[in-house]
């Protein structure tokens, strides 16, 4: 039920990601000239300005980037201790999580054949204030 909810959510973003990209410089612009001509000051964006939303993906983008990262760092445990952390991992690995695969790494002795099928199920989806916002109008 959680992954369903989350799914809707992020796919109601997503679409209205869409619409907003092409109404909110209209709507800023507007914004704009109502304050020029009151001889006011528009008030400060929040503090992530909305960004998050121009690049948004849908719950199936979402997913196939968690499965991707997922396979990754299967795949980056999987390999010998001797060889370095590959430089895709150490870009997007916290320090803490490279000296946890690396231990791993290490302890892996025995190299077997292993076939990994998986499913990535949505617990919650968390983010700036801004999305929190969103999430709870």
């Amino acid at each position: 039920e959680k992954h369903l909810e989350t799914c809707g959510f992020i796919d109601a973003v997503h679409m209205a990601s869409k619409v907003l990209r092409v109404i909110l410089p209209v709507a800023q612009g507007a914004a704009r000239m109502r304050h020029f001509w009151r001889g006011s000051q528009m008030p400060a964006l929040p503090p992530d300005g909305g960004r998050f939303l121009k690049n948004w993906n849908s719950s199936q983008e979402f997913s196939e980037g968690a499965d991707y990262a997922y396979g990754s760092l299967l795949s980056t445990l999987w390999q010998h201790s001797d060889e370095p952390l590959p430089r895709e991992q150490r870009e997007f690995l916290g320090m803490e999580v490279q000296k946890r695969v690396t231990e791993s790494r290490e302890a892996i002795v025995d190299t077997k054949t292993i076939l990994v099928v998986s499913t990535i199920l949505f617990e919650g989806l968390h983010g700036p204030p801004s999305l929190e916002h969103v999430r709870d109008m």
